[in-house]
């Protein structure tokens, strides 16, 4: 039996999580067996890491709470996601004055 070829040239699995209505990019690093992802449309980094799927959702939600807890102590307003619907509304009005 003829085996294919193995490559650690693996493309990343791109998916997206989202929790309190935050939005995370989750990625497989093919070279490290893990899964990693960070929260989107932020100016604040909020970065998780996880050995499986069973443990990155939960990786996720308590890096968010984590965030949101550590903004709460700090007195800090937590970023709010980007929306990219409302910028767009607020694009189309623009001009008509």
């Amino acid at each position: 039996m003829n085996e294919l070829p193995c490559s650690n040239n693996v493309s990343n699995a791109i998916n997206t999580l989202t929790y309190k209505g935050y939005t995370a990019l989750v990625s497989f690093d093919a070279e490290g067996e893990y899964l990693h992802g960070s929260v989107s449309g932020i100016r604040d980094v909020i970065y998780f890491e996880a050995h499986d799927a069973k443990e990155v959702s939960t990786a996720f939600h308590e890096a968010v709470d984590d965030y949101l807890e550590f903004c709460a102590a700090k007195g800090k307003q937590p970023d709010k996601p980007f929306n990219l619907n409302k910028a767009a509304a607020v694009d189309s009005t623009l001009g008509n004055e």
